[in-house]
């Protein structure tokens, strides 16, 4: 009689392969989803006509925001006055060190002329100045009390943030609003897949940062 007790393992093709295979996949995708890219669905008008609702757009979280991309960001972050707020999405202006100013209907940063082709021209002045005035500057937005307290009184884009407005500035709650959006709230460079919107669409949303001087 054997003094040992034996156990024979039946090899079984879905726990010994597929399941593994399976495994490594769904870690990979969400690693992929958390740190690299992840999908989303637009909510809102802020950005039309570029953006409309219900559009899939893909958030990359590795790209190095730049100038007149379209990024995602957390609204409750950005924008203590809705601290429900989901995500926002909307054009980056300015980034740190970066001086703004709106005059007789053009937006300047830096002294120099953004070109804001991706929006209606009824935008670019009425719908940029409302209730700012015909002509505005940061210094001038960030004495609004609707600021958060920290980016009050500013006359550049503090380091590590950035000023945006949505391209349909009318309708939108953009930094003219609630203040500048720091990079720790920023979700990633928002872009639209090859099949969805159009191609005018898809240039404005993705090409943004080559087209942003005049």
């Amino acid at each position: 009689m054997s003094r040992f007790s034996e156990l024979k393992i039946k090899d079984s093709f879905w726990l010994g392969r597929v399941l593994p295979t399976v495994l490594v996949a769904l870690i990979l995708g969400l690693l992929v989803h958390f740190f690299l890219f992840s999908g989303g669905v637009v909510k809102g008008s802020a950005m039309q006509p570029n953006l409309k609702a219900g559009q899939y757009v893909w958030i990359n979280r590795v790209s190095k925001v730049e100038r007149g991309d379209v990024i995602a960001f957390k609204g409750s972050v950005a924008d203590p006055r809705h601290a429900h707020a989901g995500q926002y999405v909307q054009r980056v202006i300015a980034v740190g060190g970066d001086t703004v100013r709106f005059q007789d209907g053009q937006l300047y940063v830096n002294g120099r002329r953004v070109k804001q082709g991706a929006i209606a021209t009824d935008q670019k002045g009425p719908g940029t100045a409302l209730s700012f005035g015909d002509s505005w500057d940061l210094q001038s937005l960030s004495a609004s009390k609707l600021w958060k307290k920290g980016d009050r009184s500013q006359k550049r884009v503090p380091k590590g943030a950035y000023f945006v407005l949505g391209d349909d500035r009318s309708q939108a709650n953009d930094s003219r609003y609630f203040g500048f959006v720091s990079q720790k709230a920023v979700l990633g460079r928002v872009t639209l897949p090859a099949w969805a919107g159009t191609g005018q669409q898809r240039q404005a949303v993705n090409d943004g940062r080559q087209q942003y001087w005049a």
